[in-house]
């Protein structure tokens, strides 16, 4: 008799392939076991950024052309990220059927902070998601000294900044969404694996391994944001597998086979399959096909196939 595991098949012998991992047997005392990866499976996790679009009345219009299509946060886990301002009318039209994502979240906790809005604050109007570091509104993996054009040292590239967010994160039970990825620059001298790297461990240096297993972290390639051009399937593989390696090396196996990892760069409705099949991406961060209802449904129907 064969054991079923969330619909799959488990032999008892040979080699099995769970979730896109290749799993061999152990045997241990006589007894043939496999291992945790075959029954803590990765959730799919899929979150559609609005970015600035939308007024409060085009918000709920089109959270609810999105629930018509279907669209739950069974499996993937979805959630959608309107403006802060719309946060609250989007989170009543979806209740439970869609989590809430800002787009934003202080690293402060309250004060003289004009513009910004805490994780208190997000939490109180059904807030469970926040995106941190992306790269329309940060400096990607500058140095905490690194200045702007007019040498005006910027808020948003100390990585201390970063690490204030996560805590505000974690301090009032929101799952923080931490991208990382590099731009076209510093991709052609081929130093994106090591930009990338330099970026994780500054940002996380002060997070837990319960805490990164619990988050989600989304490789966004700058030049494939809002540019029309996408990372080949093998590209993005590359890099999320990369981002697996090195939260294992900081954190141990287990942090980095649980760790959420998500693509964001142009994934839309004809890529989404081909992106999501692969082994090391659990999902997707969408920008412009978010706002395009059957666009979105889709990329959300692309993870059963």
């Amino acid at each position: 008799m064969s054991l079923i595991v969330n619909g799959t098949e488990i032999p008892a012998t040979g080699t099995i392939k769970f979730n896109g991992v290749s799993l061999e047997k152990v045997i241990f005392d006589g007894v043939i076991v496999w291992s945790k990866e075959a029954i803590m499976s990765r959730k799919g996790f899929l979150c559609g950024n609005w970015k600035m679009n939308k007024t409060w009345d085009e918000s709920i219009a089109l959270a609810q052309e999105i629930l018509a299509t279907g669209v739950n946060t069974t499996n993937p886990e979805t959630v959608l990220a309107p403006a802060t301002c719309n946060l609250k009318a989007v989170a009543d039209t979806v209740g439970t059927n869609l989590g809430v994502c800002s787009q934003f979240v202080s690293n402060a906790t309250n004060g003289a902070y004009t513009g910004q809005v805490s994780a208190a604050m997000l939490a109180n109007v059904g807030c469970k998601y926040a995106i941190i570091n992306h790269s329309e509104t940060t400096y990607f993996g500058l140095t905490p000294e690194a200045v702007t054009g007019n040498e005006q040292a910027s808020f948003y590239n100390n990585f201390n900044i970063i690490a204030g967010q996560l805590g505000q994160c974690f301090q009032n039970n929101i799952t923080p969404i931490l991208c990382c990825g590099e731009n076209l620059t510093i991709r052609e001298k081929w130093a994106h694996k090591t930009w990338v790297e330099y970026q994780l461990r500054m940002s996380l240096a002060s997070i837990t391994a319960d805490q990164v297993e619990k988050m989600i972290i989304a490789y966004e390639p700058i030049w494939a944001i809002g540019t029309g051009k996408t990372a080949t399937p093998a590209e993005a593989e590359e890099m999320c597998s990369h981002v697996r390696t090195v939260i294992s090396e900081m954190y141990g196996s287990s942090a980095g086979d649980q760790v959420r990892i998500i693509y964001g760069g142009s994934m839309n409705a004809k890529n989404a399959s081909e992106l999501l099949s692969q082994t090391n991406i659990d999902g997707g961060l969408i920008g412009g096909a978010s706002l395009k209802p059957a666009d979105f449904a889709t990329i959300w129907n692309a993870f059963s196939k």
